[in-house]
């Protein structure tokens, strides 16, 4: 008997619970947060949205709803926002008021309730969803943040370029070696330069290095130091790729560095140099600035002729190419050709053999245009939050380097390298890293202060 009722207890437990109804997902995530809605306000300007992709650069993003702000942060239609990252990103539940971010690790928001459900728990939410209308709006930036996208606004809100996730390729370096010999000093900060590499060496310039206060360096193939003794007698101040050859001013001598030779070469500063500030070093002229415009001088020669003939603010030059801001607009100058203007928002630019790079650091995109046709080659962005070193190596690759990571896209192609450099993150500790790339060995140089300040690190994609 008792076996008999033990049984019809435990058929009667299990019919109660089959016919209970579970907690809906606002009940169980939402139910004891009490229901407010945001304010809710149409700014009366919006920035531009653009949406980048790596084949095709950053595009304009359409959308069929004003954007509106909640709570002071940036707001899209729902709807708007499927459009934008598809469907397997983000979903809605219309009975429970539930948004759901990612199939795996799943974050929930609920409409009017400040709250957002993570794996580690439950959180407060400053901008929420909330209908305005009958129109879903959502948070736009926290939004895509939670599903992985890397969302840059411009410093003055007028510009949002939002890059979608994308998977990284991990390498491990061959050699990662410390070169502590480089900086042997604890009591000063040491001013190193890298100015090229060939093949597996590295070249550069190192103050307080042995051998003299400024010394000529390259680091050989079984990765030791090497020294030009007392070569340098004042710090270089550009580096020609095509000349191999280095220049230094000092006020009163003009003096050319040849890695080649490894020879020295003094000439006099010329009357029209005194007083001239950013100098250049390209196919065998020295530019400068002056007021009035920026000059190019032939120490062997000594011809001096002006280049533009305007009061600029700086300059880049390569292989007679110039590029100058003046006025805050941003202009190439040729020979023979007037002088073009350029994307101004760009704060860096860089010139190689073919190709012109502008970085506009404020929206963290870089763009590389043909020099020719000034049609654009390659387009890359990045986290503008973090430090970031971009370059044009051999004319042919672009490099933009992260903290341990960097991203190498092949001009000519539409092949892109994303590395990851996992076994070197307890050496960098923040500091920024410049990557050369030669065309078949990418190489990493640390900068920082005090000892074991250099380190290489060497991959082969």
């Amino acid at each position: 008997m008792r076996r008999k009722a033990l049984c019809a207890a435990c058929l009667l437990l299990a019919f109660l619970l089959a016919g209970a109804k579970p907690y809906a997902l606002e009940e169980r995530f939402f139910r004891d947060i009490q229901s407010k809605k945001p304010a809710v306000e149409t700014p009366a300007h919006v920035p531009e949205l653009f949406t980048f992709r790596p084949s095709k650069g950053a595009a304009e993003v359409y959308y069929t709803y004003p954007i509106k702000k909640i709570n002071g942060a940036w707001a899209m239609a729902y709807k708007d926002l499927i459009h934008l990252v598809g469907k397997d990103r983000i979903s809605y539940l219309p009975e429970d008021k539930i948004i759901t971010f990612n199939q795996i690790n799943r974050v929930y928001m609920a409409v009017d309730k400040a709250a957002v459900i993570r794996q580690s728990g439950r959180a407060e939410a400053e901008a929420y969803p909330t209908f305005e209308g009958d129109v879903l709006y959502v948070p736009l930036v926290f939004s895509l943040k939670e599903m992985g996208y890397t969302v840059n606004i411009s410093g003055d809100e007028t510009r949002m370029l939002i890059v979608p996730p994308r998977e990284k390729s991990k390498v491990v370096p061959d050699r990662a070696v410390k070169v502590g010999s480089i900086s042997p000093y604890r009591d000063g900060t040491m001013a190193t330069e890298i100015f090229d590499t060939n093949g597996t060496r590295l070249m550069g310039w190192g103050e307080k290095v042995p051998g003299g206060m400024g010394s000529f360096f390259y680091i050989d193939e079984k990765q030791s130091v090497r020294y030009t003794g007392n070569l340098a007698l004042e710090a270089p101040v550009d580096y020609d790729e095509e000349a191999k050859a280095a220049l230094a001013v000092d006020g009163r001598r003009i003096v050319i560095y040849s890695f080649d030779k490894g020879s020295r070469r003094i000439y006099p500063v010329p009357y029209a140099m005194e007083g001239a500030k950013n100098f250049r070093y390209d196919r065998g002229h020295v530019y400068f600035q002056r007021p009035g415009g920026i000059y190019a001088y032939e120490p062997k020669s000594k011809v001096l002729k002006r280049v533009v003939d305007r009061e600029s603010e700086s300059f880049e030059v390569r292989n007679g190419r110039v590029i100058y801001r003046f006025g805050g607009e941003l202009y190439l100058h040729e020979e023979d050709r007037e002088d073009i203007p350029l994307d101004s928002r760009a704060e860096e630019a860089a010139l190689s053999a073919s190709s012109i790079l502008l970085n506009d650091e404020d929206l963290g995109l870089v763009t590389v245009l043909d020099a020719d046709t000034l049609d654009v080659k390659a387009s890359m962005a990045y986290d503008k939050s973090k430090r970031c070193s971009v370059k044009l190596m051999g004319d042919r690759y672009l490099a933009l380097g992260q903290g341990n990571a960097v991203a190498l896209r092949d001009l000519d192609s539409d092949m892109a390298y994303f590395l990851d450099m996992v076994n070197i993150e307890d050496t960098l500790k923040g500091r920024r890293v410049l990557w050369l790339y030669n065309g078949n060995v990418l190489k990493g140089y640390v900068y920082g202060d005090g000892v074991k300040i250099a380190q290489t690190i060497t991959v082969h994609p």
